[in-house]
């Protein structure tokens, strides 16, 4: 697959949602490599103080987070005027079909559920200009 244009990605706004500091960077790392504006939160709480700097283009959200789950996370971007309209990536090592996450996250608004140990930042970059790009044209912008 050859990588989506640069003009895609430039200075779109991702907050990528996972506690652990070490995975977190390396994503960070990687999405700015192909053009991305990275923040990072380690879970729900400071993903919505994040929002009084920055409003996001795509969340990428991590499904096992400290305090709440990654759908119940899910939920509330959906239910903030802020977040709304983003695009929203699962990117979890967590079994997407045990008791239900996937059905539930898919019906919160997710557009992918990416398994990490599978997906390399490149791949996620790519995915996330893709479906950017989808959603401007929708949008008619």
């Amino acid at each position: 697959m050859v990588a989506p244009a640069a003009e895609t990605r430039r200075s779109k706004a991702v907050i990528l949602v996972e506690d652990d500091r070490s995975v977190a960077e390396m994503y960070r790392l990687g999405l700015e490599f192909f053009g991305f504006r990275v923040t990072t939160a380690g879970s729900g709480d400071e993903l919505f103080a994040s929002l009084n700097d920055l409003v996001p283009d795509a969340i990428v959200l991590d499904y096992e987070l400290p305090g709440a789950k990654g759908d119940e996370v899910l939920e509330m971007i959906r239910r903030d005027a802020r977040t709304r309209g983003a695009v929203v990536f699962m990117l979890s090592n967590f079994p997407a079909t045990y008791r239900g996450a996937i059905d539930r996250v898919f019906r919160a608004g997710a557009i992918a559920w990416l398994e990490k140990t599978k997906t390399h930042p490149k791949m996620l970059a790519e995915k996330l200009a893709e479906a950017l790009a989808r959603a401007h044209v929708r949008e008619g912008v």
